[in-house]
């Protein structure tokens, strides 16, 4: 559900050369508490991962230092830190509510291909243009499932409990997710506005 962005991501697993398709068709997010994309996920859920899990997205975003946007934040009842990525110009993640900081800092006006993964031993990767920007083992528990996953808002809770500091300001475009962690090949031919056959277990 879209709140506050008009339009609709691209699909997912599809990228236009050129990024012409991330040009005419992503979302706009002002970086306000009422603008966001909200997903919520019943029983049996693809975020339950059996053997990993892949998050992919492209995003453009020119925050200022000290806007700890997030872009993309999934959360359960009890865990409001279940799989999260923030803060564009100093990248940080959070896997069962354990933090890294990558370091990197996306937050230069120009779009950036993300790709954030987990498996079940806990390993958690972060690639950017397709290539491996940092590693991290967390623990090794499968992310709980029926949460709440939403783009462009951190949540302590839910659906709830924004923050202005970390409203996401930018732009964003072709998020998927998938029930399994994606070879390096299909995160070179993401970034490379290639077309990739695998299906998402959720596309928007």
């Amino acid at each position: 559900t879209y709140f506050g962005c008009p339009g609709i991501l691209g699909a997912a697993g599809i990228f236009a050369d050129n990024h012409g398709d991330l040009a005419d068709n992503a979302i706009s997010l002002p970086g306000d508490l009422s603008s966001y994309v909200r997903t919520d996920f019943g029983g049996g859920n693809p975020l339950h991962p059996g053997i990993g899990l892949t998050y992919e997205i492209w995003d453009n975003t020119a925050a200022p230092i000290g806007n700890d946007g997030a872009i993309f934040d999934y959360v359960v009842p009890g865990s409001a830190n279940e799989y999260l990525l923030i803060n564009p110009d100093n990248l940080q993640i959070g896997v069962n509510s354990a933090f890294s900081v990558p370091g990197n800092d996306i937050s230069d006006g120009l779009w950036h291909h993300l790709a954030m993964t987990y498996d079940v031993t806990g390993q958690v990767d972060l690639w950017i243009e397709g290539a491996l920007a940092f590693s991290t083992l967390a623990a090794p528990v499968p992310l709980a499932a029926d949460g709440t996953m939403i783009l462009g808002q951190d949540q302590n809770s839910p659906g709830m409990g924004f923050a202005l500091n970390q409203a996401f300001d930018g732009r964003m475009d072709e998020f998927a997710i998938y029930g399994s962690v994606r070879i390096q090949l299909h995160y070179n031919l993401g970034a490379g506005n290639t077309e990739i056959a695998e299906p998402a277990s959720l596309a928007l």
